[in-house]
C-alpha cells in the first residue's frame, strides 16, 4: 500500500502512518519516490506529523489562504501596470511558492516548495523581529524566495 492509497480510509494521525510506512520500506514506488523527494527538501519527521496528522479542512483553509494571497499580490501588480511576466517573477522573488509534488520530480532552487515546510517557514517568518521587511531584502541576493528559504533549510536555520 502506498501514501495515496490510504489517504482517504486514515483521517486521524496520517503523518504518523507516512512515517511508519518508510520506516517499514513497504511502500510502492511512487511513496518512496515521494518520501525520497520529501527528505531531500529538508522536510523533517516533525514536519510529516504536523501537515498530515493536521485534519483536511485546516490543511485546505492554508492552501486556500494562500491562493488568495498570491492572487491579490499578483492583482495589485498588474493595477500597478507590471507586466504578467515580471509580475510572476516579483510574485515569486517575495513570497514562497507550495505545490504538492508529483514522484520523481527533480527539483531547482527555485521550484515550489512542499507543503509539509509550509507550517515551519510561516511560524519561521512570523516569528522573525525582523519580519516581512527582512526576508524582501535578505531574498534579494537570491533569485527567489523559495531558493532563500531553501538555503536557510539547509543551514538548518528555519
Amino acid at each position: 500500500m502506498g501514501i495515496f492509497d490510504f489517504l482517504n480510509k486514515k483521517k486521524q494521525w496520517r503523518g504518523d502512518y507516512i512515517l511508519e510506512l518508510e520506516k517499514s520500506g513497504q511502500g510502492d514506488l511512487d511513496f518512496v519516490a515521494t518520501m525520497d523527494y520529501l527528505r531531500r527538501e529538508g522536510v523533517t519527521d516533525e514536519d510529516i506529523k504536523v501537515w498530515w496528522n493536521m485534519p483536511d479542512e485546516q490543511q485546505e483553509q492554508l492552501i486556500s489562504e494562500d491562493e488568495v494571497y498570491k492572487t491579490a499580490i499578483f492583482k495589485s501588480l498588474l493595477d500597478e501596470k507590471v507586466n504578467k511576466e515580471k509580475a510572476l517573477i516579483k510574485l515569486k522573488k517575495y513570497i514562497p511558492i507550495y505545490w504538492s509534488p508529483t514522484p520523481g520530480h527533480l527539483p531547482t532552487e527555485d521550484s515550489p516548495l512542499p507543503y509539509e515546510l509550509k507550517p515551519r517557514i510561516n511560524n519561521y517568518m512570523n516569528s522573525s523581529a525582523k519580519g516581512l521587511e527582512k526576508f524582501k531584502s535578505d531574498s534579494e541576493k537570491f533569485t527567489s524566495m523559495n531558493a532563500y528559504l531553501r538555503s536557510k533549510i539547509e543551514k538548518r536555520e528555519i
